[in-house]
């Protein structure tokens, strides 16, 4: 059973057994990623014919790292699955296959990939989080749902577990059940800007512009360049008539380059040109 190492690799990088094989590994803790597939293919060469499958499996694997550093993700892949072909339980490699294929847009295959890592380490509360997420960019919003419920009872101290289970919860249209997701980031992180945010958008949901309103304040008063807060604030001040202040935050948003705060200044010009 694994979970998302804090070095990316299982060997040694003073392995005497297979001297290209820890070069690349310092290679690769060194940004020297060039050199790193250099030394990574010499511990292939050296390891072909023989026995030494585990070896081989973290040669392919640091390949395929040190080639996603380089951004040649197609090849960083296929080093994976190379590596897969030698070691199907090996849980990291299937946990960097469906990042990066998360990362291309091929989400169907990064869930199965994700479902083999999460099979392989059921209590690592970060793979349930990043299947979760991945799972509402399918739309699957209850599995996603079931998933991010998975990575909060593992961990119930990982706030942006909670704020993603909210955001599913905001999908569902289970808008007082979302509010308390954000309540229990901020408990845990009162400095989550996003926490502070999305729990005024789901007030604002509910009718309760005041406590909303307070709650963009916050979120300002943590990060003032914060767009987003800046537009959801402009939006519900212009919904209860308040449309000069709700223009204003607008223009703030706009400045700090929210993609949907020139439409909206546009739409409050026609409005106040009509009125």
């Amino acid at each position: 059973m694994f979970k998302r190492p804090t070095s990316p690799f299982r060997m040694q990088v003073d392995d005497p057994h297979c001297p290209p094989l820890g070069k690349g590994l310092t290679a690769y803790q060194d940004h020297l990623y060039a050199d790193a597939i250099r030394h990574f293919d010499d511990a292939l060469r050296a390891l072909a014919g023989t026995q030494d499958r585990g070896r081989m499996r973290e040669a392919w694997k640091g390949k395929g790292r040190a080639l996603g550093a380089l951004g040649r993700v197609d090849d960083e892949l296929e080093c994976f699955r190379r590596g897969l072909e030698i070691d199907q339980e090996d849980g990291e490699l299937w946990l960097s296959a469906a990042d990066v294929l998360d990362d291309l847009g091929r989400h169907e295959d990064a869930l199965t990939c994700y479902d083999r890592a999460v099979r392989l380490s059921p209590d690592a509360d970060s793979i349930w989080y990043d299947r979760g997420l991945l799972l509402r960019k399918l739309g699957r919003h209850e599995e996603a749902l079931e998933s991010l419920d998975r990575a909060t009872r593992l961990n119930p101290g990982n706030a942006r577990a909670w704020i993603a289970r909210g955001a599913e919860l905001a999908a569902l249209g289970r808008t007082e059940e979302e509010v308390a997701c954000y309540d229990q980031a901020i408990a845990i992180d009162p400095t989550d800007v996003k926490a502070w945010n999305n729990r005024g958008e789901a007030l604002g949901t509910l009718g309760r512009i005041k406590d909303a309103l307070a709650c963009f304040d916050r979120a300002l008063a943590l990060n003032p360049r914060f767009a987003d807060a800046w537009f959801d604030k402009g939006a519900t001040l212009a919904n209860i008539g308040k449309v000069a202040e709700g223009l204003s935050c607008f223009q703030e948003a706009r400045l700090l380059g929210h993609p949907r705060a020139a439409d909206a200044i546009a739409a409050l010009n026609r409005w106040l040109a009509q009125h």
